[in-house]
């Protein structure tokens, strides 16, 4: 994002008049896109999601609050009806929770790796950590990414604890 950072609200203009579902995200900050030159620091990133609120609601009639995940008026979801399947066949619950090895498609099937225990922990948004005291996740309009605001996220803490760790996001909300 920071090579056309100047341009996205005129991309998201664009996308908002010609019924194009906006989906403006930066890099996850994880393996080599941790400390990534192409993503914006979190105050710069926050901004421009509150910049894309305001046009949307003042221009479009559409109110929302900026997430850590990624600006538009729906909180990231993906986790109630997507996997991420490697080209090798594991499957993840999210392109960004790699660590989290639910199984091989070739040798247990979806439906097997969909309804698995840890699949049930993140559907059922089990998490302790700072998420949990945010007005945001509270409201449910903010699930914690997967991908950018947990740590130690991997199959055997999820099996172990029962719940995964969140560590907020720069748009925390206190209750």
């Amino acid at each position: 994002m920071t090579f056309n950072f100047k341009e996205i609200p005129e991309i998201f203009r664009y996308c908002r008049r010609n019924n194009i579902v906006v989906d403006i995200d930066n890099i996850l900050p994880r393996g080599r896109g941790y400390k990534n030159k192409f993503n914006p620091s979190d105050k710069k990133l926050k901004g421009m999601y509150e910049t894309l609120a305001k046009i949307d609601k003042e221009e479009f009639g559409n109110g929302w609050e900026p997430t850590g995940s990624y600006a538009g008026p729906e909180a990231c979801n993906r986790y109630c009806h997507h996997l991420f399947i490697a080209k090798n066949g594991e499957a993840h619950p999210c392109i960004g929770s790699v660590n989290i090895f639910l199984g091989n498609v070739k040798k247990l099937g979806l439906k097997q790796i969909w309804n698995s225990s840890e699949m049930k922990i993140i559907r059922e948004r089990s998490y302790d950590g700072k998420c949990l005291d945010c007005k945001l996740f509270i409201e449910n309009k903010c699930h914690s990414c997967l991908g950018r605001y947990t740590e130690n996220l991997d199959k055997r803490n999820l099996l172990e604890t029962g719940k995964g760790h969140t560590t907020g996001c720069f748009c925390f909300k206190e209750k």
